[in-house]
């Protein structure tokens, strides 16, 4: 498949969405953050009345567009690969940097206990996860599931999604049984009935944010990427579920 025949559509909108609106701040977030950054920028226009646009989607996707040339102001990655990736290609403004640290939890809608034996009997059929290729969260599943020694048990079992909110979507619809998704998902308001289950032993994700280094990046954009490494961001981050620094 043609990358740029794939990502041109999108660019050309954006491109015009950014020339329209020159003071807008565009943000390209995974789709883990989506609730915690709609919350961010509820606080930060509260304060500036900047306008925040969001693109939400998985990081693998996110970061190709970025390469291909999407005017995103700010990258909010789910985890330290993709910003790194491109802060190398010349693409970032400065260094990435950690803003949290995310953690993976097993979510069904269905009125059944959760356990990971459980995953392996007939009672589970279908396990989504986010896409392994293209959203860290998918990647730290397979990681977790293979060290727990049930991954070639239930491999034919998984569903994946295009990225953490299609996993999301896949459990409140019941089109699978259980899902792997973000621990932020039990701190929105949107999310509040099923079963969690706590993976103790699951990896901390470090998610990064970049800065994009392009010609129309304006002081606003600065001004809000600096925010969200401020203690008042990191409260917020805590409310959902995301451990900072002044927690580890």
């Amino acid at each position: 498949m043609n990358l740029k025949k794939l990502f041109i559509p999108l660019i050309s909108t954006l491109l015009i969405m950014s020339c329209q609106q020159e003071n807008n701040i565009l943000v390209a977030t995974s789709a883990n953050m989506q609730f915690v950054m709609k919350e961010l920028v509820n606080t930060y226009t509260k304060k500036t009345n900047h306008k925040i646009d969001l693109v939400v989607g998985s990081s693998g996707k996110l970061s190709t567009q970025i390469e291909h040339g999407a005017p995103y102001d700010i990258f909010v990655s789910a985890n330290k690969i993709y910003p790194e990736y491109l802060y190398k290609k010349g693409l970032g403004k400065t260094p990435p940097k950690t803003y949290a640290k995310g953690q993976l939890i097993l979510w069904s809608t269905k009125d059944f206990p959760l356990s990971l034996k459980m995953l392996k009997t007939k009672i589970i059929k279908k396990i989504a996860i986010a896409n392994p290729k293209t959203a860290p969260y998918g990647k730290a599943t397979i990681e977790f599931l293979k060290k727990s020694g049930i991954y070639k048990d239930i491999k034919n079992k998984l569903v994946f999604g295009e990225s953490i909110s299609q996993v999301n979507q896949f459990i409140t619809t019941q089109s699978v049984e259980v899902g792997f998704t973000t621990q932020a998902i039990k701190h929105t308001k949107q999310y509040k009935s099923g079963n969690f289950l706590e993976l103790a032993n699951s990896p901390l994700l470090s998610q990064s944010a970049l800065l994009i280094n392009h010609k129309d990046l304006n002081k606003n954009a600065i001004e809000f990427y600096n925010f969200l490494f401020t203690n008042e961001a990191k409260k917020i981050f805590n409310q959902f579920g995301y451990a900072t620094k002044n927690q580890l």
